[in-house]
């Protein structure tokens, strides 16, 4: 199976030979394809191309696929998003959009179990509780914010300030890692 992302496209190729199924879903699209290996896309961005990704149906390697983003999230203690996406959108064949939907998703619940279990052991002793009369209103905010350009910015502003976010987080991480070394 082929599973493609065309601009705001998603397609799903399967078969061989001239017994190929197209099909299509997201949006509408013109799709050309013969017995080479030879795909024309109408309405696609120019220099778009076919990406190989997974569609995973399998029940338990979905289950062990939300164990392993969870514990990764829990464990980093930033939530893991960077991780997630790139996650789901090779593994599940998920659009940006949808896979920092499900990112979200993810982070929120292995952050709860992180929470409560932080309570059991320390009570939030040490925490200074009153930042948090700041954070979470402003988290809740930034969050109806980020909703809102989620939605109305197409798949490719999505990935480019994706690729930013992350290279930024990237080049912190190795500056924070150089200086702890000198």
């Amino acid at each position: 199976m082929i599973t493609g992302s065309y601009a705001y496209f998603s397609i799903n190729a399967e078969g061989s030979g001239n017994d190929i199924l197209v099909s299509t879903f997201d949006s509408n699209m013109e799709i050309t394809f013969n017995d080479t290996s030879n795909i024309s896309l109408v309405n696609a961005y120019t220099g778009e191309s076919i990406k190989k990704t997974f569609n995973v149906k399998n029940p338990i390697a979905i289950l062990l696929s939300g164990l392993l983003l969870g514990t990764a999230a829990a464990f980093l203690g930033i939530g893991g998003g960077p991780i997630n996406v790139a996650f789901l959108t090779l593994m599940f064949s998920f659009t940006m959009r949808d896979a920092a939907v499900y990112s979200v998703a993810v982070i929120f619940f292995s952050q709860c179990a992180n929470i409560i279990s932080t309570y059991i052991k320390t009570g939030f002793s040490g925490f200074d509780m009153k930042v948090l009369l700041v954070i979470i209103p402003v988290a809740v905010i930034g969050g109806f914010i980020g909703s809102i350009l989620n939605r109305k910015c197409n798949e490719k502003a999505i990935k480019v300030t994706f690729t930013i976010a992350v290279s930024s987080v990237a080049a912190l991480s190795l500056y924070n890692a150089v200086m702890s070394f000198i």
